[in-house]
């Protein structure tokens, strides 16, 4: 059994809680057993804020980062007033596994299948983050900033995270406009380096800033471009560090 151990699963209740997360929520939450939703919470002017998986087995379940599971819960709360929504935090592991488990990753079929147990398991988070990378898929909490991150520059739209027919959700009108305008101009890249690498750090090409570097995990990162400016068949610098961008 590996288990994904910078992960929590809060457990969901209450006969208001999928109104309230489809009125908060950039992607449609349906009260379904045995499925699985991925989806973003956003600042009320459309900045990335969380992302989370819904799951629902006989329960329902939100499966979000360890470092984002206490300020998710207070989000949550100051957005519920009177409606009957109550999300705790539980005991209950996440397990990964490339090939076979109870939900297939919504964002990708190469992302693999997530099972809710009570036992513990070693800790694969390693293995499923360089996997993630690998297949250009961005994590809210590695490679995003909170109240500042667009999610459509990141491919948020591309992973299932977003309907756009679902109705209104809190932050709606820039990722609407965005999305109807057609003016998304980065796109997540991948990339191989032996040196340590900050998130954040400038990507450069011609001393001019092209991009930065999202997270990492074991020498292989993931960068965000500005498309139009780059040119890939030459090298990238961070660091005064040269890069290969793989498109």
């Amino acid at each position: 059994m590996q288990q994904l151990k910078d992960y929590s699963i809060i457990d969901l209740s209450g006969k208001d809680s999928i109104k309230l997360f489809n009125n908060l929520s950039t992607n449609l939450i349906e009260e379904k057993p045995q499925s699985i939703v991925h989806s973003c919470l956003l600042t009320p002017n459309g900045r990335f804020m969380y992302d989370f998986l819904f799951i629902q087995e006989e329960k329902k379940y939100i499966a979000v980062n360890k470092k984002f599971v206490d300020g998710f819960i207070s989000y949550i709360n100051m957005y519920k007033m009177s409606l009957d929504c109550n999300l705790s935090k539980t005991e209950i592991n996440i397990t990964w596994n490339k090939d076979k488990g109870k939900f297939q990753d919504p964002r990708h079929q190469k992302l693999g299948f997530y099972t809710l147990t009570e036992k513990c398991g070693n800790d694969c988070s390693i293995e499923y983050h360089i996997n993630r990378i690998r297949n250009k898929i961005t994590d809210g909490f590695y490679d995003l900033t909170q109240k500042e991150s667009i999610i459509l520059d990141y491919g948020f739209d591309d992973i299932n995270a977003i309907s756009y027919t679902k109705g209104c959700y809190l932050g709606q009108e820039l990722i609407a406009r965005t999305h109807h305008m057609g003016i998304v101009r980065k796109k997540v890249y991948y990339f191989e380096c032996t040196q340590s690498l900050e998130k954040g750090a400038e990507i450069l090409q011609n001393e001019t800033k092209v991009g930065k570097v999202l997270g990492g995990c074991n020498g292989e990162y993931l960068a965000l471009i500005k498309f139009e400016n780059a040119d890939f068949t030459k090298p990238f610098l961070t660091n005064n560090t040269k890069l290969t961008i793989k498109t």
